[in-house]
């Protein structure tokens, strides 16, 4: 009767860690552009103006 609570757990950890795991692998994108100086190519992609303060990076959810 109570079987599927094993496997709802299970289900609850996976999400968690997977939401864990993008969270370091958008740091790590992030971080990599950033070191990488992709924001000087903003206007060849249409993410924006190069010339503002920062880079359209530092705008993106973490």
């Amino acid at each position: 009767m109570l079987n599927f609570i094993p496997k709802l757990l299970v289900a609850a950890v996976l999400i968690v860690l997977g939401l864990y795991l993008a969270k370091i692998l958008g740091r790590l994108v992030t971080n990599l552009l950033q070191g990488l100086n992709m924001s000087r190519f903003n206007s060849y992609v249409n993410f924006g103006d190069k010339t503002k303060k920062g880079s359209t990076f530092h705008k993106l959810p973490v």
